[in-house]
């Protein structure tokens, strides 16, 4: 299962399908749904959380180059402050990202390069005390039962 719970946006062109999908699977457990092959074109649609695919194309000719999707960022939320150190520490090993943790107020974030050279963002939103979701704070963050080197 995915260790991610949302996803808040993506938009993805990659050089390399068979590459994305094996980082992603890697290194968030996502699941790939689809691979398309079109006269052109690699389409893959990877699981990345309960409701999103990231829907990426790989151009394997010149025709069409025109209608590229642009390369955008991806932001993910994990559920939980265990998932949210396990990615970290996956990135860390795949040498995708140096590990900081930044607290921006509203959530925890760890920052990566995927293969294509795109930044993703790796979230743990800090929940107020007027939703249904309860809040985390640093010390449950840093005493979640994960393993620390």
């Amino acid at each position: 299962m995915p260790l991610l719970d949302d996803t808040v946006h993506v938009d993805r062109e990659t050089g390399d399908v068979d590459r994305l999908v094996g980082f992603y699977a890697r290194v968030l457990d996502a699941d790939v749904l689809f691979v398309e092959e079109e006269p052109c074109a690699r389409r893959v649609g990877i699981r990345l959380d309960r409701a999103t695919v990231l829907h990426s194309v790989e151009r394997t000719c010149d025709e069409g180059a025109g209608d590229e999707v642009p390369a955008g960022d991806v932001s993910l939320d994990t559920g939980s402050p265990r998932a949210f150190l396990e990615v970290r520490d996956r990135l860390v090993e795949a040498g995708a990202s140096d590990g900081v943790i930044r607290d921006s107020g509203t959530a925890y974030s760890v920052t990566f390069v995927d293969p294509d050279g795109v930044e993703v963002q790796v979230n743990l939103v800090k929940r107020d005390a007027g939703s249904d979701w309860r809040i985390v704070d640093e010390a449950e963050l840093l005493h979640s039962g994960v393993p620390r080197p």
